[in-house]
């Protein structure tokens, strides 16, 4: 496959990085409560993405950035999922589940280092994510809590995370062996599940920004 189209198609998913933080500053005013987070993560995702972008071109391997990005990018969804239930349910306990993600992400260190992907901290992660927005659907379908559910920044962002996440868990697990076995392989399914993914992810969140303005 020609690697220009993929580099292309690989710019593209940065530009659809940075797009989510514009409508966040033109929103800025709407984006409150479980929002916050969520542009949080926008910012600091588009910081990655364009260092991760300028140091693979450098040394070719960003990997130890990803490490770093995968426990904020969990915390702050987790957080973003905590302040959306905290209007309707208490379980701060559920707070503990950080620390366990942690551990994880200290296992995956040891496992696999620094210069090898963190498969095993993000194949957690999706599915954790995964179970997470499914649930939240059930929910927000059984309890009837919206009106107009697509009015409603959640419903966007959480159908956001359910594809992003469930869509890549497949190119996470098998990430490192790809990697070792199928170099050229894994960076075509990447750049393209991946970068196509991520393009959708943060086309749903600029909607679910865009919807915060509805009253």
């Amino acid at each position: 496959m020609d690697t220009k189209f993929l580099d292309c198609f690989g710019y593209i998913s940065i530009a659809f990085s940075i797009i989510p933080l514009l409508v966040g500053f033109i929103c800025i005013k709407t984006i409150k409560s479980y929002l916050v987070p969520l542009f949080l993560i926008v910012f600091i995702s588009a910081c990655v993405e364009i260092i991760s972008r300028i140091i693979a071109n450098i040394y070719e391997n960003n990997f130890p950035i990803l490490h770093i990005y995968t426990g904020i990018e969990f915390s702050l969804i987790f957080v973003f999922y905590m302040l959306f239930y905290k209007q309707y349910y208490k379980f701060k306990i559920l707070y503990l589940i950080l620390p366990v993600f942690y551990v994880v992400t200290y296992i995956d260190y040891k496992v696999n280092g620094l210069n090898e992907m963190d498969s095993f901290s993000v194949t957690v992660e999706s599915a954790f994510f995964i179970i997470t927005s499914l649930l939240s659907f059930f929910f927000i379908i059984r309890h009837l809590i919206f009106e107009n559910i697509l009015n409603m920044p959640f419903f966007w962002i959480n159908s956001g995370i359910l594809i992003y996440f469930s869509g890549n868990i497949l190119l996470f697990i098998f990430s490192n062996s790809f990697i070792k076995s199928e170099i050229k392989t894994f960076l075509i399914l990447w750049a393209i599940i991946h970068s196509l993914l991520n393009i959708i992810y943060n086309s749903l969140i600029c909607i679910g920004f865009s919807k915060s303005r509805i009253k």
